[in-house]
Parts: structure tokens; C-alpha cells; sequence
């Protein structure tokens, strides 16, 4: 191979590795991590009642904890008598509406 063609290759590999890292951590943030999240929040509202749907934005929200800042998540969960419970769950699982 010529010179230029490994020139290339070596400035071709980080962007692509950029590329692909960068497409992995906002998959995690905005599929992955929100539905593990509605699943554990249906899970715990399941207990008490009975859940016949809801739903998650899939896009984190900034929330003010005190002086601290955290990505969040807002949701619901509808019930089977029409209530809908809604929730605001921080990335580590945490409920934060209580």
C-alpha cells in the first residue's frame, strides 16, 4: 500500500470509531436505559394495581435535585379504572416525584 492510502486509513479509523462509539452511547440514553426504567416503574405500580398501558419520553430531561443536576426521565402508567399515574425517574432508577 502507498503512503497516502495508510495516511488515510489512520485518519479514517478514529472517525469511524468516533462514530460508532457516539452512536452507542445515544442508543443507551435514549432506548436502552428509558425502557429498563418503564419496565421497573410498571413493575412497581403492578403491585398495587392493575397496569393496562403507559408510556416513557425517550429523550432525558434535566432535573434540579437541590443543587445537583441529573438526566431524568418522565413517564406514566395508565391503570385499568382510567387513572394515570405519572412519574419523573432519574438514569440510576431513583424516583424523584415521591
Amino acid at each position: 500500500m502507498r503512503k497516502n492510502q495508510w495516511l488515510l486509513i489512520g485518519a479514517l479509523a478514529p472517525l469511524a470509531a468516533g462514530v460508532i462509539a457516539e452512536s452507542a452511547r445515544r442508543y443507551y440514553w435514549h432506548h436502552l436505559l428509558p425502557n429498563r426504567l418503564f419496565k421497573e416503574m410498571k413493575q412497581d405500580v403492578a403491585t398495587t394495581h392493575t397496569v393496562t398501558g403507559g408510556w416513557i419520553e425517550m429523550a432525558p430531561v434535566d432535573h434540579a435535585d437541590g443543587t445537583i443536576w441529573q438526566a431524568a426521565y418522565q413517564g406514566g402508567v395508565t391503570t385499568e379504572d382510567g387513572a394515570v399515574i405519572n412519574f419523573t425517574v432519574s438514569a440510576t432508577g431513583q424516583r424523584l416525584d415521591q
